[in-house]
């Protein structure tokens, strides 16, 4: 089965913040190719997955979010 790195990052549950994240993202031409949001009152946590782990790790870091990785298995469902 295949694996993959997901990122997760932190950030603060704020108007703004997670569209500053996917923004900065796609102007750095970082695609996603899985992608969870989860938030409780003052946190959330975005999960992805993507095509360049450089990039996105990279986008991050100089948007100052902080983030980890973890390995997962990849699953493919038909619709």
């Amino acid at each position: 089965m295949p694996s993959n790195k997901q990122i997760s990052g932190f950030l603060e549950n704020k108007p703004g913040r997670l569209a500053n994240v996917l923004s900065a993202l796609a102007r750095d031409k970082v695609n996603l190719n899985a992608l969870t949001v989860m938030a409780s009152h003052e946190t959330g946590v975005l999960r992805f997955i993507t095509d360049d782990l450089t990039k996105a790790r990279i986008v991050l870091k100089n948007t100052g979010v902080p983030f980890s990785e973890t390995d997962v298995v990849l699953l493919e469902l038909r619709n």
